[in-house]
């Protein structure tokens, strides 16, 4: 399965962090992030998650490599 355009899946902390690791010429370099989840917002019991087959094949692959 492809995971075809990401061009949707981004927000401006990962733009910053790319920035950052250009201007530090680190943009060739291997980067690591952590995708977690805390609680449900709002005191609610219950969240939406969206994209998350995409960050768990992302993550077998990364593993199996």
């Amino acid at each position: 399965m492809s995971l075809g355009s990401l061009a949707l899946l981004t927000d401006l902390y990962q733009i910053t962090m790319a920035c950052g690791y250009w201007q530090l010429g680190r943009a060739d370099e291997e980067a690591v992030f952590n995708l977690f989840f805390r609680r449900a917002p709002f005191r609610g019991s219950h969240a939406i998650a969206a994209g998350l087959q995409d960050a768990l094949q992302a993550a077998n692959t990364a593993t199996s490599m």
